[in-house]
């Protein structure tokens, strides 16, 4: 039996394993499995430590989650002549975005005892100047419906403008 001494370690082989290389290109190579999941790991111990302090991460790809628009509405006055102008301020808000708001008015005369819509704006400030109508019966009632971008409503709070003699 002939055994050959272990090669004399140089620059090219590592001193205590004369088999393993020491270049210094050398990375030690793991597969893509060793990678996605230590990454699946990381990824769990992220989202358990966000969830123990309450946080989380959300991705609104269904809507979901999504809650309809809120809307409030001001007028300006709150009192005018007949066929005076009567300014709409409508303040409203959503957690991803508002389509629109529509004004709405309402009185003795409108057509079928239903609000009449009167007009729209779908940009920030939403607001809508208009015409006290002829009403015989003291006041004209105005309100504000905001649309979100997924087609959620909310009608804000009916305001009487009162209708001077």
């Amino acid at each position: 039996m002939n055994i050959a001494p272990a090669a004399a370690p140089d620059a090219t082989t590592h001193p205590t394993h004369p088999t393993h290389p020491t270049h210094p290109t050398h990375t030690s190579r793991r597969p893509a499995s060793f990678w996605r999941h230590t990454a699946g790991i990381a990824c769990l111990g992220l989202a358990g430590a966000l969830a123990g302090c309450g946080g989380g991460i959300y991705i609104g790809i269904d809507g979901s989650d999504d809650d309809p628009p809120q809307v409030s509405l001001s007028v300006s006055p709150s009192a005018q002549f007949e066929r005076g102008t009567i300014d709409l301020f409508a303040n409203a808000s959503d957690d991803y975005a508002v389509r629109r708001v529509d004004f709405y008015r309402f009185d003795s005369l409108s057509p079928g005892g239903r609000p009449e819509w009167i007009g729209s704006d779908s940009a920030f400030p939403y607001e809508l100047r208009t015409t006290q109508p002829d009403t015989p019966d003291g006041g004209v009632s105005y309100s504000a419906r905001a649309i979100d971008d997924v087609g959620q409503v909310t009608d804000s709070a009916w305001v009487v403008v009162d209708v001077l003699p």
